[in-house]
């Protein structure tokens, strides 16, 4: 079993998790992707994209809202961002993540 003060220590060290769930084409996307370049975020990332064209339940869920970006397993934006929103709620998102927050308590 880990140590949970290991397990936190670990976890504030570790690249936070970002997701974009995208789809060939999306200008939209490529945008989002812009914004991440731009934005001066606190500490390292790990971007996967997911193409929801691939899943049918993703593309159910997201068809209509991409690109959605999830910061630390949640949800933070759909659509347009700007460099500056991006940064903001990278921070509290990265945050309740490396501590291992529920949603509910972020």
């Amino acid at each position: 079993m880990l140590n949970p003060l290991r397990w936190l220590k670990a976890r504030r060290q570790a690249p936070v998790p970002l997701v974009l769930y995208t789809k060939r084409g999306c200008c939209l996307c490529d945008e989002m992707k812009d914004q991440l370049a731009r934005a001066r975020l606190s500490r390292p990332y790990e971007l996967s994209e997911v193409d929801i064209e691939a899943d049918a339940r993703l593309s159910e869920l997201y068809g209509r809202s991409i690109p959605v970006l999830e910061i630390g397993g949640r949800v933070a934006f759909k659509g347009r961002i700007g460099a500056g929103e991006l940064e903001r709620k990278f921070e509290r998102l990265a945050h309740a993540w490396s501590s291992g927050a529920s949603a509910e308590e972020s």
